[in-house]
């Protein structure tokens, strides 16, 4: 027997996102309904700007609005794009 459960968000989620998540050893917490996802334990992000520019941004623990494309990183912060490196301990940035 095969069950299919289908939800409005879930139709959302097929659409091909600007996100991408890659966290070997992490945590995340994620809410559907408001978008928001917190990284902990490492994680490595790509976002592919509506111009088709990537920018990756990788730190210890992350914060994102995947609604309003805001971040905040904390710990080992490394963030390319636009062809410019920033590195720090924290960033508060919008992809968008």
């Amino acid at each position: 027997m095969v069950w299919v459960l289908a939800a409005p968000n879930s139709i959302q989620a097929a659409k091909a996102s600007p996100w991408s998540f890659k966290s070997p050893n992490g945590v995340v917490e994620y809410d559907i309904e408001t978008g928001l996802a917190t990284w902990r334990n490492g994680v490595t992000i790509n976002y592919t700007k509506p111009n088709g520019e990537l920018a990756e941004l990788t730190a210890d623990e992350v914060l994102v609005n995947e609604k309003t494309g805001e971040v905040e990183a904390k710990g080992n912060v490394l963030l390319r794009s636009g062809g410019q490196v920033w590195l720090g301990n924290e960033l508060k940035y919008n992809f968008e």
